[in-house]
Parts: structure tokens; sequence; C-alpha cells
């Protein structure tokens, strides 16, 4: 799979290699802030589009449910060794969220979210004044 576009902080676009057909991926149990809505978010997209910018391979790996209501792939997102899920909560720019019963990636996300919270990065900085909706369930 290559990256065809990054919607926002946790929503991608995928394409086959030699197609033109692209598919929208949640990264799988994180929650970003919201474009146009919340604290953040631009930063989320941007951090995101740094670790895999158009044109990145990557590799989709699934939970036991692949896709959701909206139609979206629900996978843990890989470019190389780097977990791009992983990376994202650690960065700050997102908070772990349960998608039962996908449980396969949360614990390892829920604790790069500790460390981020712990160490003030991203939304959990100490001037952010940050509260978007999936933070707000998690304090």
């Amino acid at each position: 799979m290559v990256v065809a576009s990054i919607v926002d902080g946790d929503t991608i676009r995928v394409r086959k290699p030699g197609t033109s057909e692209t598919t929208r991926v949640r990264l799988l149990n994180i929650d970003t802030p919201e474009l146009n809505k919340e604290c953040y978010a631009d930063e989320a997209k941007q951090f995101v589009e740094g670790l895999i910018p158009e044109g990145t391979q990557v590799q989709l790996v699934y939970d036991q449910e692949q896709a959701d209501h909206y139609g979206r792939e629900l996978a843990g997102v890989y470019a190389g060794e780097t977990f791009v899920n992983r990376e994202v909560a650690a960065a700050g720019f997102a908070v772990p969220i349960l998608v039962q019963p996908n449980t396969l990636f949360y614990e390892e996300i829920e604790r790069a979210a500790a460390e981020a919270k712990e160490s003030r990065r991203g939304v959990f900085a100490a001037d952010s004044g940050c509260e978007f909706a999936g933070y707000k369930t998690q304090n």
C-alpha cells in the first residue's frame, strides 16, 4: 500500500501500487483532535504528514474488526519499523481509544500517550489549554 493522502491526524487514504483507487484507513486505537473544530488538529495532521508523506509505502495490520460503520478500514499503520499509530500518541497528538473488539494495539498506545502526558507534549503541554473531545474522556 502507498499513502495517497493524509485526511487528518487519525485518518489516511492509501492506494494499492499501480491503481488509482484509494481506501480510507482509520488509525486504530487513537483519537486525535478534529480539524476545523479542536486545538492541535492541524499539528496532528502535519505530524502524520511528516511521518508518512504521500507516496510512502505502508503496511496495514488489522485486528478483529477490519472496518468501522463509516466504511473506513481500521488498522495499525507501519512505515518500515515505525508504528505510526504509536508515534502520534507518543508525540502527544492522540489519546488512546478502545474500539471493541479491537484491542491489539491499545496497551502500547496507552503507554505512549501516558508518556506524552507525563512529558507534557502536544495537547498535554502545560500551556496548551487544549481539551478536545477525546482528551476530555481520558481525564
